[in-house]
């Protein structure tokens, strides 16, 4: 069948429960609709009003893209009790802090799946965290808690990379470099995001899992935040911050495992690092897998 069902063609009209890839074919680059492994392309703009369009692609025959094209990213740090907690240690605060502690990185950050993440010369490797992304559909400024929703156009999967020994320094240079924010493998439109598993696979191992249900500052009040400092446009991302109490391999903690480098005046507990030839997985559940790799920039 060399359409969308019926059903997902309603679904286009409305913008709802969708499943929207940004990708390659043929040296041209597309939105399309993805439905039963096949690709259609998107007539319109995915931000407003949009059709199907009159291409079809089975998904092997495309190269998936980050699904949005770069803009401006936005993350929030830490945002869950277990994972501050575990990384804070006896420095854990009693109350959380009365607004989130949030940060930026540039569109060049954004990259997409099965991409490089490039480690720049004079870094000893990388760090970061698997997180849930929201894709923001509509400019957004001031907006309350109860708005947010109207505004967003969808999910998606995301790792936050940073370099831990810049980090000692300066966070806002750490995280913020060229491929840092890997994005993808796609734009879920419609998901329940209250209990979603998020974790991040190192060479076929686990290294870090959370839920979102820990979160410290949920959706409504990160976007709302960001909305009263930024004016938020179509695409922006908005990287919801790291989950877990621990990062485990084969049942050990991440303490104890090869290649984790402790950095005491960071914090007091390590940071992993991953190397040039490491590959890793993004997985959030109810979107699907984020795949990339780590590689020595040229």
């Amino acid at each position: 069948m060399n359409a969308i069902s019926q059903q997902a063609a309603r679904d286009v009209r409305s913008g709802a429960g969708l499943t929207i890839v940004r990708y390659e074919k043929d040296g041209r680059t597309d939105y399309g609709i993805l439905e039963k492994g096949r690709v259609t392309s998107i007539k319109g703009d995915i931000f407003g009003d949009f059709t199907a369009g009159d291409r079809h692609f089975p998904l092997d025959e495309v190269v998936l893209l980050a699904p949005i094209e770069p803009g401006k990213v936005y993350g929030v740090g830490m945002n869950s009790h277990g994972y501050r907690q575990y990384r804070m240690g006896a420095e854990y605060p009693e109350a959380d802090p009365a607004e989130p502690p949030v940060f930026e990185k540039s569109g060049s950050a954004i990259t997409g799946p099965h991409s490089h993440l490039l480690v720049q010369e004079g870094m000893t490797g990388i760090s970061g965290s698997p997180e849930l992304a929201v894709i923001m559909k509509r400019r957004a400024s001031g907006i309350t808690e109860d708005e947010v929703n109207d505004y967003i156009l969808g999910y998606s999967a995301s790792f936050d990379a940073m370099y831990p020994e810049v980090a000692i320094r300066d966070m806002l240079a750490a995280k913020d470099f060229p491929t840092s924010c890997p994005l993808g493998p796609w734009i879920k439109t419609s998901l329940d995001t209250s209990d979603l598993e998020v974790s991040l696979s190192v060479n076929g191992k686990v290294y870090h899992q959370g839920f979102t249900r820990d979160f410290i500052y949920d959706i409504p009040r990160v976007v709302s935040f960001l909305s009263s400092r930024h004016v938020l446009e179509p695409g922006d991302v908005v990287l919801m911050g790291a989950m877990g109490k621990e990062a485990h391999v084969d049942g050990k903690s991440a303490d104890f495992v090869d290649r984790f480098t402790g950095l005491g005046e960071l914090r007091p507990v390590a940071y992993p690092k991953y190397q040039p030839g490491d590959r890793l997985v993004v997985r959030v559940q109810g979107v699907g897998e984020l795949p990339f790799s780590v590689s020595r920039a040229d």
